[in-house]
């Protein structure tokens, strides 16, 4: 049996930078590390509220309005999940005592979901919580550039929406000049 020497493949380092990451792939880490740190730090922040929320109630609890209630099939559409998955959150609300749920007056298979009065303080909480949040984020950006970073952001929220409208087949929701609260 003959042997074949080893062949050394001596050659110079490649003088050209690795290619560069796609820019959406790079938007797709960015936003992934993002909602990775806030799902994380949103609870924490909102643990001093008196009852521990998953970052999913926390969502659930600003799809609700401040006053009156929704329909749990739009809570759902709201949140991109079924109406089980839905209405299993909507348990746990209620369980907690944040939610209150009803029957609609007109039609009695609705089932309605409206903050408790008592959660609905703690929702001005929330909403002070995660402006000081997100304060503190932005804060190290020169004012010139967290004023463009909201604008760039604006612009991708009504993208968002528009998109998710088209691919529900309902309306464009309100751009993000409108007040939503």
């Amino acid at each position: 049996m003959e042997t074949i020497p080893s062949q050394k493949l001596d050659r110079p380092p490649d003088p050209s930078p690795p290619p560069e990451e796609p820019l959406d792939s790079q938007v797709v880490t960015a936003l992934d590390r993002i909602f990775d740190s806030l799902s994380i730090v949103i609870p924490k922040e909102c643990a001093a509220v008196e009852i521990p929320l998953t970052y999913s109630e926390v969502r659930a609890i600003r799809r609700l309005p401040l006053s009156g209630a929704i329909s749990m099939r739009t809570l759902a559409i709201s949140l991109g999940v079924s109406l089980p998955a839905a209405t299993h959150l909507a348990d746990r609300l209620v369980e907690k005592g944040i939610v209150v749920r009803t029957r609609a007056d007109h039609d009695r298979r609705v089932v309605l979901v409206e903050l408790s009065d008592r959660s609905k303080a703690w929702r001005h909480d929330i909403n002070h919580r995660r402006a000081r949040l997100i304060h503190h984020i932005l804060e190290p950006l020169a004012p010139a550039a967290r004023q463009q970073f909201v604008q760039l952001l604006s612009e991708i929220a009504d993208s968002a929406e528009a998109h998710e409208a088209s691919l529900r087949g309902r309306p464009e929701p309100c751009s993000s000049s409108s007040s939503k609260e």
